[in-house]
């Protein structure tokens, strides 16, 4: 009898916690319910949404500071918010100049072209007077320093806006950037007219190589175009900056001419001095490494490979294998062998963030190795994950 009353009350106890429980539950999913359920009824349409947003911009601009009003122009940019436009467009009546520009070039990557005029009348900015109210301005120089810095200011907004109408490809522009390119042929301007992809563009700036053949912008817009008759100009531009190198073993300006003919000729696939670059690589220079991985050769692949497959220390095999996944070896079955082995041999404190490089590799293999040598939550892996998405491999290549 005694033990049966025990059971009961035991048992009474355990209906009893039950009954709470449930309660417990039924409160919180109500009051769930209710919260979603406010939030709808708070919640404004998609309209109504992107208008609060455009006007919490243009309140962001109204309040900022002279240089605050910049960074919101690139956060814009950063962000994509297409809400953005409207503040974006007021700052193209900005008397700060840079301002102008900046806000246009944004507008045309949210895919407004309401800045084209603003652009255009950009090209034959002449107003010295608008760079004296800049913050920037050296009021503290002499009379000559100043007409310096205001005459490249100018230089400077007139050329930025007439790349930005080139990139865009901007047909109805194009008559004021030929005229403009043959008074004053900036190779920037060059390699964004390339963008037109157009016959008489290229022996426009052919004709300029040739009278510069030591500029390389004019090389890069030709590369661009596919345009091989920059080849010849180039090679004769490697074998003068070897000859001065042979007069004086010191020449920096003969080392460049021979670096900046070759890196070129490799983005025309021409390999003709790949071994020139290919022994600046082996001897250490990391700055070359990534130059010649972002030209897209794939010869130069097996240079990468070769140092790889004995290299001893994290930032080297970080590099090389970033390096062969930018020239498209990420999906190659050796190469991600030698690159699994390359991160196993290193000293185990070094294989974490040799282990970073494994990112661009599609292979669960490579994905597990990165987990098994980094902790679940570490920010650094995180912020290269982001990098990569963000940027692809270039974003996470050494910066020069």
């Amino acid at each position: 009898m005694n033990s049966t009353g025990k059971w009961w009350k035991f048992a009474g106890l355990i209906l009893l916690a039950a009954i709470a429980v449930y309660l417990g539950l039924a409160l919180s999913n109500y009051s769930k319910l209710q919260r979603t359920l406010e939030r709808a009824q708070d919640a404004p349409n998609e309209s109504e949404s992107e208008e609060t947003q455009s006007q919490i911009w243009k309140k962001r601009f109204a309040s900022a500071s002279y240089e605050d009003r910049r960074a919101l122009v690139f956060s814009a940019r950063n962000s994509g918010d297409r809400a953005a436009i409207p503040a974006l467009g007021e700052c193209l009546d900005s008397e700060d100049v840079w301002l102008r520009t900046h806000a246009a070039r944004v507008l045309y990557i949210l895919g407004d072209k309401s800045a084209y005029s603003a652009l255009v009348s950009l090209l034959d900015f002449k107003d010295g007077d608008a760079f004296k109210r800049s913050p920037q301005f050296p009021k503290v120089a002499t009379a000559e320093e100043q007409e310096f810095f205001i005459r490249g200011e100018i230089h400077a907004i007139r050329f930025l806006a007439a790349q930005i109408l080139a990139e865009n490809k901007e047909e109805k522009a194009l008559p004021l950037l030929i005229r403009m390119f043959k008074e004053e042929p900036d190779q920037g301007l060059a390699e964004a007219l390339a963008t037109y992809g157009k016959p008489e563009i290229a022996d426009l700036i052919y004709e300029q190589m040739v009278k510069n053949p030591s500029l390389p912008g004019y090389a890069e817009a030709l590369v661009k175009m596919k345009d091989g008759r920059a080849i010849p100009l180039l090679k004769s531009n490697f074998e003068k900056g070897a000859q001065m190198r042979r007069s004086d073993p010191k020449s920096v300006g003969g080392r460049r001419l021979m670096e900046d003919a070759a890196l070129t000729l490799l983005r025309f696939g021409n390999t003709d001095h790949l071994d020139y670059l290919s022994d600046q690589v082996k001897n250490g220079s990391r700055r070359m490494a990534v130059e010649v991985a972002r030209t897209g050769c794939k010869e130069a692949g097996s240079v990468f490979h070769e140092i790889l497959k004995t290299a001893n220390d994290a930032a080297t095999v970080y590099l090389m294998g970033l390096c062969l996944a930018k020239l498209g070896f990420a999906a190659d079955s050796e190469i991600e062998s030698t690159m699994i082995a390359a991160v196993e041999r290193l000293p185990l404190e070094e294989r974490r963030t040799a282990s970073w490089a494994l990112i661009p590799y599609p292979s669960e293999t490579c994905q597990a190795l990165i987990n098994k040598y980094n902790p679940q939550v570490d920010p650094a892996l995180d912020s290269r994950r982001r990098e990569f998405q963000a940027g692809g491999i270039d974003a996470m290549l050494p910066k020069q």
